[in-house]
């Protein structure tokens, strides 16, 4: 029998984990999630005891992020993503703030008119499905199609849909393969786009856990992004656009070779929420 509040025991677990180099904060999201609790809940209850059962499975839960470097949202099975619960796997990368700005980007020109707002739309590459969801609960009409290579991935994307109640398409395979003869409105992408040479500079815990199929491209990142600029011409409409995430150096290199592999087309670069290029936009302009 312990007799400590939730309150305390976070505080042990904030200090421990920064101690041993980890993110402190991980310690109030984790104990929200696994008390599931929302933020009024923590306000309300967190002077309150924890249950011992709690605490030790807590305990465990540090340890395993703190020894392991395993990721805290695993361990809880969700991440949250523009405000919303998602269910995330080792199957699936974990939500990350640049894609909600992607998402942002995408809904700010829906609402000035400039997409429509019942567009034809495939997100490829879906994982967890968190870009296609959110857009399809911002603008219900939108005609959302979703793909993925992996048969893992697409299944908690599905679970993640039905959960949030839209109805979205699901389509496995690589890139472009599952829309033969299909064309769209907005094609939207975050592509896996990490060079090799970049695992050094990665946490611990992306590299050991996340999945690399969708972290890690040929081509010093760069593979992926050829491969579906050579298809906007079978599957893009015109007007069109494509929407794809990059990593904050790739823009200029993206910009010449959307301009070279898909010509009539004006392509611009955005920011993310930290100033770092970050998002490409393509419209297609071709008459």
């Amino acid at each position: 029998m312990i007799n400590k509040t939730y309150l305390e025991v976070q505080q042990w677990a904030s200090s421990f984990l920064d101690k041993n180099d980890q993110e402190a904060e991980i310690a109030y999201h984790l104990m929200l999630d696994m008390a599931d609790f929302s933020v009024s809940d923590w306000l309300v209850k967190r002077q309150q005891a924890i249950s011992a059962e709690l605490f030790e499975n807590y305990k465990q839960a540090i340890e395993k992020v703190t020894f392991e470097n395993y990721p805290w949202q695993y361990i809880v099975g969700k991440a949250w993503f523009y405000g919303e619960p998602f269910i995330v796997s080792p199957a699936t990368l974990i939500p990350r703030q640049e894609t909600e700005d992607l998402v942002t980007l995408v809904a700010n020109q829906i609402k000035k008119g400039i997409i429509p707002e019942d567009a034809r739309v495939v997100d490829i590459g879906t994982g967890s499905g968190i870009i296609a969801i959110t857009l399809k609960m911002l603008f219900p009409k939108l005609d959302m199609t979703a793909t993925d290579i992996s048969d893992e991935a697409l299944a908690v994307a599905q679970k993640n849909a039905e959960q949030k109640g839209v109805n979205i398409q699901f389509k496995q395979g690589d890139l472009y393969e599952p829309l033969l003869g299909e064309r769209f409105d907005l094609i939207i992408s975050n592509p896996p786009y990490i060079g090799q040479d970049e695992v050094a500079v990665m946490s611990k815990s992306t590299v050991l856990y996340e999945p690399h199929q969708a972290l890690f491209a040929a081509q010093d990142g760069y593979h992926l992004y050829c491969r579906l600029f050579d298809g906007l011409s079978l599957h893009l409409n015109t007007p069109g656009w494509f929407v794809v995430e990059f990593g904050y150096k790739q823009g200029e290199h993206l910009i010449n070779e959307v301009n070279d592999r898909f010509k009539g087309s004006k392509a611009n670069v955005y920011k993310d929420y930290s100033g770092n290029d970050r998002i490409l936009l393509v419209k297609n302009e071709k008459s």
